[in-house]
């Protein structure tokens, strides 16, 4: 078992819980709220950490301009990617976390589908609360943070009543409102999972909208399937967790909270 960590979403979670947290000026609640989460997942599932983030610029972007674009006005972007970077080439690295991946114009999403349906096997462990990594619960099950809750495939298809495979499909039709990504119009999820189950009379305007919007579905497969194409498998290494470099760390941003049971993240983390 191994945990693969939708690094980017647990920043932005961390950034509008702790929005104020500064050491010398510089912000640092995402970096708290990350390492936070790192702490308490080590509990609950060990020491092998996957951490996947996303690219400054997404190819998504290219097919459509307007995908995720609410997003980047709700919130101060350059500082949360200013610490997903230093999580990502120093922090993480140092506290002997290595398995930190990005690749250019992919997302953290397009990285955790490939390592995950490479990786089923290992029975891994997805952390995220997007509900688009749903369509890879034929490989992992999902950590959602929020709830503080496993879910998996059996849930899903109980909550549903269709399987992850047909999940791009319906939010190709549905849309997503989280990523700016326009679906049908007049047609929800629930309508969507009766079309493709042939649930759904022929004769309702929901049914005719669809049958009129294949073009429309079809570019929107594009932004919701996972991976995008050309997503490389990385292959995830060993942890072992360095306990004076960690210790280093909190002291240079501030994070004392964090000494005060050092000995308890050495005992969490090591791998030994």
């Amino acid at each position: 078992m191994f945990t693969v960590v939708d690094t980017s979403y647990l920043a932005y979670r961390a950034y509008f819980s702790h929005m104020g947290l500064k050491y010398k000026q510089q912000p640092t609640g995402a970096i708290y709220g990350v390492l936070q989460d790192v702490y308490y997942l080590a509990q609950q599932f060990g020491p092998e950490f996957t951490f996947c983030f996303d690219s400054s610029k997404s190819q998504r972007k290219l097919l459509n301009a307007d995908y995720k674009a609410s997003r980047e006005v709700n919130c101060d972007k350059r500082s949360i990617m200013s610490q997903l970077e230093l999580l990502r080439t120093e922090i993480l690295p140092q506290m002997g976390l290595i398995n930190c991946f990005r690749q250019v114009g992919r997302e953290g999403d397009d990285l955790i589908a490939a390592i995950v349906s490479s990786q089923s096997h290992n029975d891994p462990i997805v952390v995220s609360g997007d509900q688009d990594l749903y369509q890879l619960l034929d490989f992992c099950s999902i950590y959602e943070p929020a709830k503080r809750s496993l879910y998996t495939k059996k849930a899903f298809i109980v909550e549903y009543g269709t399987m992850p495979s047909d999940w791009s499909r319906v939010k190709a039709i549905a849309g997503c409102t989280s990523d700016d990504v326009q679906g049908v119009p007049r047609v929800g999820t629930k309508t969507a999972i009766k079309y493709l189950n042939n649930e759904l009379k022929e004769t309702t305007i929901a049914y005719k909208n669809i049958q009129e919007h294949s073009e429309l579905i079809a570019s929107n497969m594009a932004l919701v399937s996972l991976p995008f194409p050309g997503t490389i498998v990385y292959k995830p290494k060993p942890c072992s967790f360095n306990k004076d470099a960690f210790e280093a760390v909190c002291r240079q941003y501030g994070l004392a909270s964090f000494l005060s049971n050092i000995d308890t993240w050495n005992c969490y983390l090591s791998s030994e």
